[in-house]
């Protein structure tokens, strides 16, 4: 019960850092987008 708890608490630290890769990634993406559209509609006007 002690182990699996550990290898729970391991894996879901890994999942976490995983998702939180991920996330970070699509966010800087969508950051990076949203600014470029931003210039456009900025240079645009």
């Amino acid at each position: 019960m002690f182990g699996s708890y550990l290898v729970g608490r391991e894996l879901n630290m890994f999942g976490s850092h995983l998702v939180g890769r991920e996330l970070n990634m699509f966010g800087s993406h969508l950051v990076e987008r949203g600014f470029i559209t931003l210039q456009l509609i900025e240079g645009g006007i």
